[in-house]
């Protein structure tokens, strides 16, 4: 059987099943043949009884006695299911009966013959003259049924055998397939267990098998190899990922000498900045001639652009590594287009340019960063006038549908190819590269510009014609506000009115504390007419020391950051354990977020950066410092 293809296993039970089928029909069909016959039979018998009647009557109405006996002979001799024939007299005696001994023959087939009575009339008279018994043989006829009972059962009971066997072996076949379809399903190609081996079956579900086996045995090849290729890739992954993670450490290691070397460098060019700008702040105030004034204006402004140069760079590196902040609040925008007509105006005045400054909107206070948008006004305004030898500079700004605000810096100047214009908002890169180029610059100022623009969800362009001129345009978001929303901030007063006002502050007591005694010099000079009382320490060491000694003599302190032996951080957590509420005010050249945020973190309540503006020096002692006199 295990050779034998299913498609012949098949056709033997249907071969079955038909024999089986027919053994049946065989069976019903000749039982009833048979019971056909023997009731022919039966029809025939009757008829012949009826037919030899009347001979037998006439014979016997005749005195033909011997007639009767050779005629009946000659009847049973021609019929051979008759068994025997009776005449029997009216007064029961025999007159004739068969001279064949049947007694035998009818002992055994009695169950199965056949009886017929008739009574032999006369018939003039209808008078009984005799009866007749006829006795007719059935049982080889029954027996044959029986014998073709007995071989059909037999043929049926080889038939049943064998389709039962071949039901047990196809369901045999049919649990070898379960079998192989429930281990297919068991494995599993990430345990590489291959459930099966192969067979010698020739049949279909051999074929089945050995197929399977093999797609198992691929299978198990293919994910041997997938394994290797992915432990491979694990491999180059991690070694790739080790990589990156040291590449990461370098470069966090790079940003962070990046931001050292910023701080350190900010803080290096803005501590002798503060030395310039403050002696000239100081020369300003003493006798001077006009040309005397006009120097010490030119050394301003070269020191003003140095630091304008320096504030570039650290916003630069702030947007760059993505910690530059917009502060947003209400502000009204006439505050910043006056800033910027204060800051530039007389720029323009100077090479003979008109600036002129619209604003076409109804409302004019709005929820945005002042302070960067008048860094962005002012740079852009400044490089137009700078770019314009003749004629005019204009500042539109006009508001737009969806809270957007649309401002345009329009000048008459040299204006821009469309090389320049395609590289003109790219770091350290200037429009006019060449060394014999008119106009100075670092190429940070428009990059600056874009990417606060950009913070602020903006865009910016230019349209600009060579020797035509430019125009500088750029949208960002500015949501309306009404004037009632806005916070009242305390009026500003100039340099001048602060000047009167500080002097109220005569008899109070601070505490300096700053290692460079230029930085010493200009903040006492500074403080000369307003009588307050100044200690001054070198480092922080002392003036821990020196603030322990008379806690309760000084009413503010203005702390340097850097300095030797004890830092101005240090010394700020030294002083917070003696005293919560005296007010720390960092005066320094660390000017980054961070050194304004660490500054705030140990207990410093204000930060003025190097070089000290004098405004906001002024401002901070009338906030802190009770006034003396009045």
């Amino acid at each position: 059987m295990r050779n034998i293809s299913i498609e012949i296993k098949i056709i033997i039970g249907v071969i079955f099943f038909t024999l089986f089928i027919v053994t049946l029909e065989r069976y019903k069909i000749s039982g009833n043949v048979v019971n056909q016959f023997i009731e022919s039979k039966k029809s025939k018998n009757k008829l012949l009884s009826d037919t030899v009647a009347p001979v037998i009557g006439l014979n016997l109405f005749l005195g033909l006695n011997n007639s009767n006996k050779h005629y009946l002979d000659q009847i049973l001799k021609q019929n051979s299911d008759l068994a025997n024939i009776k005449l029997i007299g009216i007064n029961g005696n025999t007159i004739y009966s068969s001279s064949k001994d049947y007694k035998s023959e009818i002992a055994t087939e009695k169950n199965s013959m056949n009886f017929y009575r008739k009574d032999i009339v006369d018939t003039l008279t209808s008078s009984k003259l005799a009866t007749m018994e006829l006795y007719f043989l059935n049982g080889k006829y029954k027996l044959f049924l029986e014998k073709n009972r007995e071989t059909t059962i037999q043929i049926f009971s080889v038939t049943f055998v064998l389709l039962v066997i071949f039901i047990l072996a196809i369901k045999r076949e049919f649990r070898h397939l379960n079998e192989l379809s429930k281990k297919v399903l068991s494995y599993d190609p990430k345990k590489h267990n291959i459930t099966l081996s192969r067979t010698d079956r020739a049949d279909e579900v051999g074929i089945i098998h050995n197929a399977i086996v093999s797609m198992e045995e691929k299978i198990d090849s293919h994910t041997k190899l997938l394994d290797d290729v992915n432990s491979s890739l694990e491999k180059k992954v991690k070694k790739r990922t080790k990589e990156l993670e040291s590449a990461k450490i370098k470069a966090e290691e790079s940003t962070k000498l990046k931001s050292n070397f910023l701080a350190n460098m900010s803080h290096e060019i803005r501590t002798p900045m503060n030395g310039i700008i403050g002696i000239i702040h100081l020369v300003k105030q003493t006798d001077l001639d006009n040309k005397q004034i006009n120097y010490l204006n030119k050394i301003e402004t070269a020191s003003n652009n140095l630091l304008n140069i320096i504030n570039d760079i650290l916003d630069f590196s702030k947007i760059e590594a993505g910690k530059l902040n917009i502060v947003n609040r209400n502000f009204d925008i006439n505050d910043v287009i006056s800033n910027v007509k204060n800051l530039v105006g007389f720029k323009a005045n100077e090479k003979g340019l008109k600036f002129d400054i619209s604003y076409s909107g109804p409302n004019h206070i709005f929820h945005g960063d002042p302070l960067r948008i008048g860094q962005i006004l002012i740079n852009l305004t400044a490089n137009a006038i700078k770019f314009t030898d003749h004629g005019s500079i204009t500042l539109s700004i006009s508001p737009l549908q969806n809270d957007r605000v649309k401002f345009c810096i329009t000048d008459t100047g040299i204006g821009l190819t469309p090389q320049q214009q395609s590289i003109l908002f790219q770091a350290f890169v200037q429009a006019d590269g060449s060394t014999t180029r008119e106009h100075e610059g670092t190429g940070l100022g428009l990059s600056i510009c874009k990417q606060l623009i950009e913070l602020m969800d903006g865009n910016i362009w230019i349209e600009s014609e060579t020797n035509k001129g430019s125009s500088f345009i750029f949208e960002i978001s500015l949501p309306k506000r009404n004037k009632i929303n806005l916070k009242n901030s305390p009026v500003k007063l100039n340099a001048h009115d602060l000047e009167k006002e500080i002097i109220s502050l005569k008899g109070s007591n601070i505490l300096l504390v700053e290692d460079n005694a230029t930085n010493r010099l200009i903040v006492e000079s500074l403080l000369e007419k307003s009588a307050i009382n100044i200690d001054t320490a070198h480092n922080g060491e002392i003036a821990v020391k020196m603030y322990k000694q008379n806690r309760y003599k000084y009413e503010l302190i203005l702390m340097d950051i850097q300095m030797p032996i004890m830092d101005g951080y240090e010394a700020t957590k030294e002083i917070r354990k003696m005293d919560k509420n005296i007010p720390i005010v960092a005066i320094t050249a660390n000017a980054l977020t961070e050194d304004i945020k660490k500054a705030k973190s140990v207990g410093m309540n204000e930060h003025i950066s190097k070089p000290i503006d004098v405004i906001k020096l002024y401002e901070i002692l009338l906030q802190y410092l009770s006034k003396k006199i009045i």
